[in-house]
């Protein structure tokens, strides 16, 4: 332990239901039909356990589009997309065995993801899990259902929140990267607190009659780019090799897009659940701030 450090004391316990199965089983014209979907559900609820299990994970339960898991910290969300993608194939697979309807939309999984602490009462995360999925869930969202929810409890009392659409590969692309950014000490953890500030430092100007504050909050986030020192733990040619130099490019890039897409409020507490994804020792996580 000595040499590796503290493990992170940090796990995830997943919870994730199916979206419109209730629709689907409506579309059903005759028992077989019926039954050729509730067989699919099983085999995606067979093969659930050894999904969770290559991840690191273990399963408490899975019934049909029900699952219910416990996941390490670093793989959660990989595990997580993994089973949405097999859960809308075999819907997929489903529709297109047993309905003559080209225009049916399959059903989708969403997932929520709560994080906590090891010594939290089962209880607090269960509930935690619940809130996550039904965020995932989206009832209130634009874009309802097919999503993820990560909620992160920090035992110092901050609760950090994240929702994501499974279809949203711009912000999950730009999520992964920021968690290898993380891992191989490219990004900067200042930025986090810089990007909090920012919102902060512009909340005032904020509001429905007032002005279009975009051009500002770009030429912040352009002044706070200039000044992060990326890849700071890296030697210089390291940092000006044409390698390094791509990456700390493309990381800028990901950090404008999602800064013109979500609030900034919604940017750091991505960048925060990428730096938590990332860690491989508790030092990792800092003061758990």
């Amino acid at each position: 332990m000595a040499q590796y450090g503290e493990p992170v004391p940090y796990g995830v316990l997943l919870k994730a239901d199916g979206d419109r199965m209730g629709e689907l089983f409506a579309q059903a014209d005759n028992t077989t039909q019926s039954i050729n979907i509730s067989d699919a559900l099983h085999r995606f609820a067979s093969d659930v356990r050894a999904m969770i299990r290559e991840f690191g994970g273990h399963a408490i339960y899975t019934g049909g589009d029900d699952i219910l898991a416990f996941l390490p910290l670093h793989r959660a969300i990989l595990c997580a997309q993994k089973l949405a993608n097999h859960f809308t194939a075999a819907m997929n697979a489903v529709i297109k065995n047993n309905f003559n309807k080209p225009q049916m939309v399959a059903p989708t999984l969403s997932v929520g993801l709560a994080i906590g602490h090891f010594v939290q009462p089962m209880r607090q995360l269960r509930q935690r899990a619940i809130a996550a999925e039904k965020h995932a869930k989206g009832n209130d969202e634009q874009a309802p259902r097919n999503a993820l929810a990560v909620h992160l409890g920090i035992r110092s009392g901050h609760e950090i929140t994240w929702r994501c659409r499974w279809d949203d590969s711009t912000t999950l692309d730009a999520f992964s990267a920021f968690v290898e950014a993380f891992s191989q000490d490219l990004m900067p953890t200042r930025i986090m607190q810089d990007i909090r500030n920012m919102a902060h430092q512009l909340k005032w100007l904020e509001n429905e009659n007032g002005p279009d504050v975009s051009d500002i909050r770009r030429s912040e986030l352009e002044r706070m780019l200039v000044r992060a020192a990326f890849a700071h733990n890296h030697t210089t040619k390291e940092r000006e090799s044409g390698e390094m130099q791509g990456r700390i490019h493309t990381l800028k890039e990901h950090l404008r897009t999602q800064a013109s897409r979500y609030s900034l409020d919604e940017l750091a507490n991505q960048l925060i659940l990428a730096r938590w994804i990332s860690a491989k020792t508790a030092k990792d996580i800092g003061g758990e701030d």
